[in-house]
């Protein structure tokens, strides 16, 4: 859920980048603004990254986990 929010923000985001870097090159914004926007959406990536990694740390776990149980189950040497 959170991801999906995330994911929502990020590309709301780099929608604002851009047009805003359009109406800079059109006269009608300043640079301190394109800059700001520009952290945010790398703020909002950067976040983004972080619970998709966690998730697939997570996912790696419980496949080790599953991995684990399915040797000690078979009999096998767990190390």
């Amino acid at each position: 859920k959170r991801e999906g929010a995330l994911n929502e923000m990020v590309s709301a985001s780099s929608d604002v980048v851009k047009l805003g870097r359009v109406r800079f090159g059109e006269g009608q914004e300043d640079m301190f603004t394109i800059l700001r926007v520009s952290g945010e959406n790398l703020a909002a990536k950067i976040e983004l990254t972080k619970i998709r990694a966690s998730r697939l740390r997570e996912r790696v776990n419980l496949h080790s986990r599953s991995a684990a149980i399915s040797a000690g189950v078979n009999g096998e040497v767990i190390a």
